[in-house]
């Protein structure tokens, strides 16, 4: 498998990786299922509207956008990975479908266009998870601490570079910026920005590889309009 293609599915695939393995930490699912009247968003053109959180986002048109069926596809070169405890794997992806929803999923190429150009194919994914429950109320401290708390032990290789807040939109976000040790040597970053909301919790992951990767991807992050 040439380098390229291994930058293109670890881009996304770590990132469902990671959040899933925190996810399945925090446990309580069966009372954490998506409300009837929860919204996965639309898109109008190169804009991701999403009536449920009251935002919306827009990607450069040239990017791709990740549908289910190929979603999944990334979900299995995931499950087959030879670092993946296969059975814990599948259970951890069965007891999050119950309490997160993915509602963005988006490559600067497609995986074609990716091996042509052999470039890094730089990721933006937007997931949810349902943070309401009788025993907890999680706020966005309390989250992060616990999102902190499991980050390290999801994947072998994580460093976390930094941990900041930042104003997004207007409205206050938490950063964390890993580094992963992905394959011969290459360094793959990730910033994890969460917000908290509703008894939701917001969490994109920005992936690159260079700067140029990275301005382009807090570009997209720029758009971000709230209600």
């Amino acid at each position: 498998m040439k380098k390229h293609k291994i930058y293109f599915l670890f881009i996304i695939g770590t990132a469902i990786f990671l959040f899933n393995v925190v996810v399945f930490d925090l446990g309580l699912f069966n009372s954490r299922k998506m409300p009837k009247d929860f919204d996965y968003g639309s898109w109008y053109g190169s804009t991701y509207k999403n009536d449920f959180f009251g935002f919306s986002i827009t990607l450069p048109q040239d990017w791709h956008i990740v549908g289910d069926e190929e979603y999944k596809v990334r979900m299995q070169v995931m499950l087959d990975a030879d670092f993946v405890d296969k059975d814990k794997m599948k259970k951890i992806v069965k007891n999050t479908d119950i309490t997160t929803a993915k509602l963005i999923c988006a490559n600067r190429y497609t995986e074609e266009e990716a091996m042509e150009k052999e470039d890094f194919n730089s990721n933006f994914l937007l997931m949810s998870e349902n943070l309401s429950h009788d025993r907890k109320k999680y706020d966005l401290a309390e989250y992060v601490k616990v999102y902190h708390q499991k980050i390290g032990r999801a994947v072998r290789g994580v460093t976390v570079i930094s941990e900041s807040r930042k104003m997004i939109g207007g409205r206050e976000f938490a950063s964390m910026k890993i580094s992963l040790e992905i394959h011969d040597g290459i360094t793959l970053y990730q910033e994890h920005l969460i917000h908290v909301k509703n008894d939701f919790a917001l969490l994109f992951f920005l992936g690159w590889l260079n700067d140029s990767d990275k301005e382009q991807l807090d570009a997209i992050m720029d758009t971000l309009k709230w209600d």
